[in-house]
């Protein structure tokens, strides 16, 4: 399973010019390169853990700027139905089966 968590910019990430990271002072901050990233199948069983990589900020239209990191969890068998994605200590978000080697988490 591999993709990506997607931070927005209102008062949840603190930027660079080449790396972001969550902002300490937001429910983000434990959002950060080396972060755990569990995965859990329809059932609620773990079935992986990976780690965040390294924040890169995207200004969007020169009118926000978004921190994304690439993650990837390695052995997770296919499964029915879709998955449960832990990011940090974060309430675990909902990944469709399908969309599972190329997913999106995305905070807003």
């Amino acid at each position: 399973m591999a993709g990506s968590v997607v931070l927005p910019v209102r008062g949840s990430i603190e930027a660079g010019e080449s790396s972001c990271t969550g902002y300490q002072g937001s429910v983000y901050r434990d959002v950060t390169e080396g972060a755990a990233v569990v995965v859990f199948g329809p059932d609620g069983a773990r079935l992986g853990e990976g780690k965040l990589g390294l924040g890169k900020p995207h200004d969007e239209d020169n009118q926000s700027i978004t921190c994304t990191f690439p993650v990837s969890v390695p052995g997770v068998k296919p499964a029915d139905g879709s998955y449960q994605v832990r990011v940090a200590d974060l309430e675990p978000v909902k990944v469709a089966a399908e969309d599972a080697r190329s997913f999106t988490v995305a905070f807003e």
